[in-house]
Parts: structure tokens; sequence; C-alpha cells
């Protein structure tokens, strides 16, 4: 269950990925690779980590929603375990 659990979230996070870049691709932008709190990233040859405690952060936007997906006390790991948070930017197409 847990390999299809993680294949469904692959798969959606693409099918969103797509959307979004035909969506902002009209206004003349592309999105950026999605980071994630928790990874490593190469940035400008320098790696740099996202800390997975700054997730409170990032929910915190949506305080006022009440979300299918909470954050465990003390980890700030998503339950239930397989859910994705993250965050694309948007760079011009040039």
């Amino acid at each position: 269950f847990e390999t299809a659990g993680w294949l469904g979230i692959e798969t959606t996070t693409k099918h969103f990925a797509d959307a979004l870049s035909k969506s902002v691709r009209k206004a003349g932008y592309r999105v950026t690779q999605r980071l994630g709190p928790g990874y490593s990233y190469k940035i400008n040859g320098e790696e740099g980590r996202w800390p997975l405690e700054e997730q409170l952060q990032l929910f915190s936007i949506f305080d006022d929603v009440d979300l299918p997906v909470r954050l465990l006390d003390g980890s700030c790991a998503m339950m239930p375990k397989m859910s994705r948070s993250g965050l694309y930017g948007l760079a011009p197409l040039n």
C-alpha cells in the first residue's frame, strides 16, 4: 500500500505541475523546480537544506482552512504519511 500511495502522490504532483505550467505559460512564465521542506537542493552550485521544521510556517498560511493533513508535534512530519508539501516558483520564459 505504501508504494501505491507514493506512486499516487508522484502522479498527482506531476499532473499538478503540468497544469500549472500550461496556465502560467499564457502569461509568459515558466514553473521552477518544486522545493519541499526537509530536502536538500543545489542552488548556484551550493547545497542548501530547507529544514522540515519550517513546514510550520508553510502550514500557517492555511490557518483558517480545515486541511486533511496535519503536522505531528515535534517532528513536523505530515499525517497522513503519504502527503506532500512544497512550493513552486514562477520565472519569466525569456
